[in-house]
């Protein structure tokens, strides 16, 4: 899920359309919170000045009773940089 070439993607995508954030959630229900792309994906927005939040945990229901829960993620920007120091 947190390819970056398929998140820069995702991002640009959302940016285009005039969004401000762009929310990934997981195909399947998991928590990829610390892992090693997660780690990755922090690098990476933190390097381009973009925020990354974790969603409240969404839950996943199945005939009416909680199966599971995935947590989302957002990267948001508020500013463009112009130039970079």
């Amino acid at each position: 899920m947190f390819d970056l070439v398929k998140v820069k993607a995702a991002v640009l995508e959302a940016a285009k359309a005039g969004q401000r954030i762009c929310v990934l959630r997981p195909p399947v229900p998991v928590d990829l919170r610390g892992t090693p792309a997660a780690v990755k994906l922090k690098a990476w927005t933190d390097a381009e000045g973009l925020t990354l939040d974790w969603g409240t945990p969404e839950p996943v229901m199945d005939s009416g009773f909680e199966k599971a829960r995935l947590v989302p993620v957002a990267i948001g920007w508020d500013v463009i940089r112009l130039a970079r120091p």
